[in-house]
């Protein structure tokens, strides 16, 4: 996430407000002032964005849960129909081709219940879960931020906590795509002309492709490289 700059002031602008309220801790809360106001504007910046890069790793995660319960799917379709099919069409197909037929299914249908397990316990169901509860707190705070205006320095201090402590609880992270995302939503959210409307639209199907991409690679190379296998030795050890 490309938040440095943020994080800096921010913390700045806090150290300040915490030294501000031990001289003066009987005193009753000071109202922000107008560079206070302008550090509470990029609060709510970053946590707009850090809410939908959360949500936004929520949804992939899920989406890599269900890939690899695909995954366990086609299993069983080439592991158990594959082979039954062979069993029943056997007398109406050559010998070479059912040699081809069995090793497309048995490689294929092995391969696919493997990486199908193996990503199954990676528990991306109970990962996403996590960080959509973290994108849920990191909202509440900011909708208290957005709905006080006027908020003193105590009552933003404790919204900074609790945004601190949503982020310590939740053991997951948001990638760099996940933030890239949220951010062109917001981007598009506060376009004012069609043209920039449509070329956020068209960043946001091209993360989106580059994310199925990068969850379905791996599965598409089990299913294919063994089927073009298959074909080759088809074709060059037919015995006609």
């Amino acid at each position: 996430m490309q938040l440095d700059s943020w994080d800096d002031t921010v913390s700045d602008r806090v150290r300040d407000w915490q030294q501000r309220a031990s001289l003066s801790s009987a005193q009753p809360p000071e109202q922000l002032s107008a560079s206070d106001a302008d550090v509470r504007e990029l609060f709510i910046r970053k946590w707009r964005r850090v809410k939908s890069a959360r949500f936004n790793a929520a949804k992939r995660l899920e989406r890599q849960d269900e890939a690899s319960t695909i995954a366990l799917a086609m299993a069983g379709v080439f592991g158990f129909a594959l082979p039954y099919f062979v069993v029943v069409f056997r007398s109406s197909l050559s010998q070479h081709l059912v040699n081809v037929l069995e090793f497309s299914g048995f490689t294929i249908g092995g391969l696919s219940l493997v990486v199908g397990l193996i990503e199954q316990a990676r528990n991306y169901r109970k990962r996403s879960a996590a960080l959509h509860r973290c994108g849920l707190q990191v909202n509440k705070c900011l909708r208290r931020l957005e709905a006080q205006p006027s908020m003193d320095q105590h009552n933003l201090e404790q919204l900074i906590y609790s945004y601190d402590r949503a982020l310590e609880e939740c053991e997951e992270n948001h990638n760099d795509r996940d933030d890239r995302k949220g951010v062109t939503s917001l981007r598009l959210k506060a376009a004012k002309t069609d043209e920039e409307r449509v070329v956020l639209r068209r960043e946001l199907r091209w993360l989106s492709l580059c994310e199925l991409f990068e969850i379905y690679r791996l599965y598409l190379m089990i299913w294919i490289v063994p089927s073009i296998v298959a074909i080759v030795v088809w074709v060059k050890l037919s015995p006609n």
